[in-house]
């Protein structure tokens, strides 16, 4: 068996390239302070496009549900859409409010006041919508030829279309346009 014995030079068990220190060189540490202030930029810039993103979404969100509101109604609140859906007449051609005759017997009323689209019916005034800058109702009919064209009289009219431009906090504007068939024509 062979032992290692005293003549067998140092430089096999102690490699002289190998420190025998511990501790990091001042450029070690450089290197790695570099490393984490990469690292946090790119986390920190990651954070603030996902906030903003968020803060977007949710702000074309919004919008978007206030539209929906005004549109469909929310709960007992039905929107003018589907009351001029559901209406038999309309009792004027009112280009700053849509009055209706609904099939009931009630008589809807869908203007702009001070910015918000409000509803009134039987006495109680309901606000749709907020935020509201235009809102422009235009009444059409079919001729004989079955060509639309734009309703003189309300006995004639069977199409109501609505345009809203509705603002958002940050006032970039967002505009919309549909309508609804009366009932009062087949």
């Amino acid at each position: 068996m062979y032992h290692l014995s005293e003549d067998v030079p140092r430089m096999f068990r102690y490699p002289r390239h190998q420190s025998l220190k511990k501790g990091f060189t001042l450029i070690e540490t450089l290197m790695g302070m570099v490393s984490c202030i990469i690292i946090v930029t790119v986390l920190v810039s990651l954070f603030q496009a996902g906030m903003k993103t968020f803060i977007y979404t949710w702000r074309q969100t919004s919008v978007f549900t206030n539209v929906r509101k005004m549109y469909e109604g929310d709960g007992p609140a039905e929107g003018f859409l589907w009351s001029s859906r559901s209406a038999t007449s309309l009792r004027d051609l009112s280009t700053s409010a849509l009055n209706l005759n609904a099939a009931d017997g009630s008589q809807p009323t869908f203007t702009l006041s001070q910015g918000n689209l409000t509803r009134t019916l039987l006495g109680k005034t309901t606000i749709l919508g907020t935020n509201v800058t235009t809102f422009t109702p235009t009444y059409y009919n079919l001729d004989a030829l079955g060509h639309i064209m734009i309703s003189t009289s309300t006995d004639v009219a069977n199409f109501a279309a609505m345009y809203i431009q509705t603002q958002v906090p940050a006032k970039k504007t967002f505009s919309f346009y549909s309508g609804g068939r009366l009932r009062n024509h087949s």
